[in-house]
């Protein structure tokens, strides 16, 4: 692995619509040292699913407490969504270190991939880089290093562009 120093990561994506995709990422994640925060268990899902939109709010602050990295893990409507905007205030009210990873290759339930979507909207000043996701994972390890030390050089007072 590229890096050893575990990262807590909070990684926002649309429940509805990529769950499936990102159960295969994350899988292949368990053998890196990603600390991984932004991802729930199976009945965890469900409940939030069913919760008011203020305990999902709460439930997302919360996780994203501590994290140093915030990854949106980007499917078809990834961008349209209420709590991928609310994960990307609270990265940036925290100044976490943003990354983009498009996931629309990974095969769904019917065994094909999904139409890639758009990323979403950040101010102009926030660096936000993406690609898609490879199955390499010092690849993105590398990618989450780079994340933190935007995170750090933003949180020391530095601009981040430029």
């Amino acid at each position: 692995m590229y890096c050893t120093m575990t990262r807590r990561i909070f990684f926002s994506f649309h429940v509805e619509s990529d769950l499936w995709r990102v159960n295969q990422l994350r899988a292949h994640l368990l053998t890196s040292d990603v600390h991984q925060v932004g991802f729930f268990d199976a009945q965890e899902y469900e409940e939030l699913l069913r919760a008011r939109k203020s305990t999902i709010g709460r439930v997302i602050r919360e996780r994203m407490a501590g994290t140093s990295v915030t990854i949106v893990l980007i499917g078809s409507e990834t961008a349209s969504r209420p709590f991928v905007h609310l994960a990307i205030e609270e990265s940036l009210a925290n100044r976490n270190g943003l990354l983009g990873i498009r996931i629309h290759g990974i095969e769904g339930p019917d065994g094909e991939p999904a139409a890639p979507g758009p990323e979403p909207i950040l101010p102009s000043e926030v660096p936000f880089p993406t690609y898609t996701w490879d199955w390499d994972l010092e690849r993105l390890q590398r990618e989450i290093d780079l994340a933190e030390k935007r995170a750090e050089r933003w949180r020391s007072g530095l601009r981040l562009r430029g």
